[in-house]
């Protein structure tokens, strides 16, 4: 796969891809769940906000945010 020059976007797929392969191993969200996530504002709470974001966009598991 080729990235965009973008070294955000290129960090974004790895961590997107690391996360994805969690949330199946572990069976963390199924078909129809509603996913409630407390953000604090800082920096990590806000990644992992954008994360889930982008995988409930290309996840073939359907789920709310």
């Amino acid at each position: 796969m080729k990235f965009a020059a973008d070294p955000v976007e290129k960090q974004a797929h790895y961590l997107l891809r690391d996360a994805g392969k969690a949330m199946r191993d572990y069976g963390m969200v199924a078909d129809g769940d509603r996913v409630a996530v407390a953000v604090s504002g800082g920096k990590d709470s806000l990644a992992l906000l954008e994360l889930l974001d982008r995988h409930r966009r290309i996840s073939p598991v359907r789920y709310d945010a």
